[in-house]
C-alpha cells in the first residue's frame, strides 16, 4: 500500500510540474544523500550539543569528506546542479514577507539591507576565493600527473 502512494505522489508531483511547465529535477538519489547529510550532521549537533547549526557542521564535515577523498564531487554533480538551477524557487516566500510589514520600508528596513548586503558581499567574496583555492589545487593536480 504504501509503495502505491508512494507512486501515486510521484505521478501527482510530475503532472504538476508537467502543467506549470516546469521539469522536475534530476538526480534525485544525490539530492536525497545531501539531504541525508544534512539530517545526520543536525542529529549529531543536537547529540553532541554542539553550540552550532548541524547545517553549518554538515558543511565542515562534507568538505572534509571531500578534501579527504572520502566523496567524489562527480557523485553529487548531478543533484547539486538540478538544486541550483531550482534555487530561485525557494527564495519566492522570503520575498513576498516584507509586504505584511511596513515598518521595512524605513530605517529599520535599511539598517536590515546594509546587514544583508554586508553578510552577502563577505559570503560571496569566500565562497570565490575557496572555489578559487580549490580549482588551483585542481589544476596543479592535474599538471603533477601529466
Amino acid at each position: 500500500m504504501t509503495a502505491a502512494l508512494t507512486d501515486l505522489a510521484q505521478i501527482k508531483v510530475k503532472i504538476a510540474l508537467a502543467v506549470n511547465g516546469i521539469a522536475p529535477p534530476k538526480g534525485w538519489p544525490q539530492i536525497g544523500l545531501l539531504i541525508a547529510i544534512w539530517w545526520g550532521s543536525d542529529w549529531l549537533a543536537r547529540l553532541t550539543g554542539l553550540p552550532m547549526p548541524g547545517s553549518a557542521l554538515g558543511m565542515i564535515l562534507f568538505l572534509l569528506a571531500l578534501l579527504s577523498g572520502w566523496v567524489n564531487p562527480a557523485w553529487l554533480r548531478q543533484g547539486s546542479a538540478s538544486l541550483l538551477n531550482h534555487m530561485l524557487l525557494f527564495f519566492i516566500p522570503a520575498m513576498m514577507a516584507p509586504l505584511g510589514h511596513r515598518e521595512l520600508f524605513g530605517l529599520v528596513g535599511l539598517k536590515i539591507l546594509g546587514v544583508i548586503v554586508v553578510g552577502t558581499t563577505i559570503i560571496m567574496t569566500t565562497t570565490a576565493l575557496i572555489v578559487e583555492l580549490y580549482y588551483r589545487q585542481r589544476l596543479k593536480a592535474a599538471e603533477a600527473k601529466s
